[in-house]
């Protein structure tokens, strides 16, 4: 069987920085077995509302090994030539403009029924070339598979004709803003497809697609089932730290951009983070979602990681201990947090001997570094279904 790199937590960032105070909106949410009137339009609407998430599972593939590439199904698309693993366009005569070709994933047998999925992607888009990205599920009752539904772009692409580019069936529904796919009734398994294009006329220039990520999330009602698909109650060491992530403010961004840029400043502070110099309006407009008109767009804020070379997905988090782990392994993560002032994106950056939280927060004024208590933090950020982004370098920086 085709292996795809599983991971027990999960994320997804956020809908829309629209003003200080609601300048951000990841968005997952609770995947009960069988929805209750109403929860599938609630859910839809306001991914972050408030909702019990007690009995949620999430999890996370990482589709990004040559064996798992190796595994889909490939039209005009192969192995990148230099990189150890990813896809290009193949280099081939063709009387077809723009070049393009098409990558399907295996199918997915997911490790327990889902109600939520949250794909997103990283690819190297050079000038005049870019992608778009698919994702279908199966019914896990009468295992029909749904439509192929449009996720959203990357870089320079002819976007989908209206046959192609389906966001809604009986099924369910995708809020290409986020991207965030919700059901009305549990699926079993996923596939994703990922159409790569370019402009150039040199058939050698190519997108080269790194990796997709899918999170997916569900509802386990058994007590045991549900710790043993966590997996999550292992001691945590080396949480007690700060990491040196750089705070970036948001309102040291251009006028016209500044109430809108908490997750732009959020994903600049972690790039640089990981070793990556750009500045806040240059990621801010490359974020950017056109689609939607807004800068919110967690999807593409980790296409901007990604398309830098750097490792970024979206997934979600359920407790500390995860974020503790996180932090133990250096790594600081992007929340996406509701206030009582309204939505909003933070960095978490460590923890004190206490428990309580350190954070760089982009509508702080000051140095950043601010702490704040675990169990109010916690309720901002569980209690809105956990969604958070992980940016890395990768393996081969």
């Amino acid at each position: 069987m085709t292996r795809i790199r599983r991971r027990s937590c999960v994320l997804i960032l956020t809908a829309a920085c629209v003003t200080a105070l609601a300048c951000g909106l990841f968005a997952l949410t609770s995947a009960r077995p069988d929805p209750g009137p109403g929860s599938f339009d609630d859910t839809l609407r306001n991914p972050m509302g408030p909702r019990d998430h007690s009995q949620r599972v999430d999890r996370l593939d990482l589709i990004d090994t040559p064996d798992v590439f190796a595994g889909g199904r490939a039209e005009s698309v192969v192995p990148h030539r230099t990189a150890a693993s990813g896809l290009e366009l193949a280099q081939q005569d063709s009387d077809v403009f723009p070049h393009r070709g098409t990558w399907t994933s295996p199918e997915r047998t997911t490790d327990f029924p889902f109600t939520e999925l949250i794909p997103s992607w990283n690819l190297v888009a050079p000038a005049e070339t870019g992608g778009c990205f698919h994702v279908r599920t199966r019914d896990g009752r009468n295992r029909e598979w749904s439509p192929w539904l449009y996720a959203g772009c990357w870089g320079r692409v002819v976007l989908p004709r209206q046959g192609d580019r389906v966001t809604r069936f009986a099924g369910g529904a995708v809020r290409t803003d986020m991207p965030l796919l919700v059901l009305r009734l549990p699926a079993d398994a996923y596939q994703v497809r990922a159409t790569l294009q370019s402009f150039d006329l040199d058939p050698a220039v190519s997108p080269r697609l790194r990796r997709v990520a899918v999170a997916y999330s569900g509802w386990v009602a058994d007590p045991d089932e549900r710790k043993r698909l966590r997996g999550r109650d292992a001691p945590v060491d080396g949480w007690v730290r700060d990491l040196p992530v750089p705070h970036v403010r948001q309102h040291d961004a251009p006028l016209p951009l500044r109430e809108s840029v908490c997750l732009p400043a959020c994903i600049t502070m972690v790039m640089r983070h990981a070793g990556v110099e750009r500045e806040l309006t240059e990621n801010a407009l490359a974020v950017y979602d056109p689609e939607h008109g807004l800068f919110g767009n967690g999807g593409r804020g980790v296409g901007r990681a990604g398309a830098l070379d750097l490792d970024g997905w979206l997934q979600r988090v359920g407790d500390w201990n995860q974020v503790k782990a996180l932090i133990g392994r250096g790594q600081p993560v992007v929340a996406a947090v509701q206030t009582q002032r309204g939505e909003h994106v933070i960095v978490v950056r460590g923890f004190t001997a206490s428990g309580d939280v350190i954070v760089n927060d982009p509508l702080d004024r000051g140095a950043g570094g601010t702490v704040r208590p675990a169990a109010e933090l916690g309720r901002e950020w569980f209690g809105a279904g956990g969604f958070a982004c992980v940016i890395r370098v990768s393996a081969g920086r």
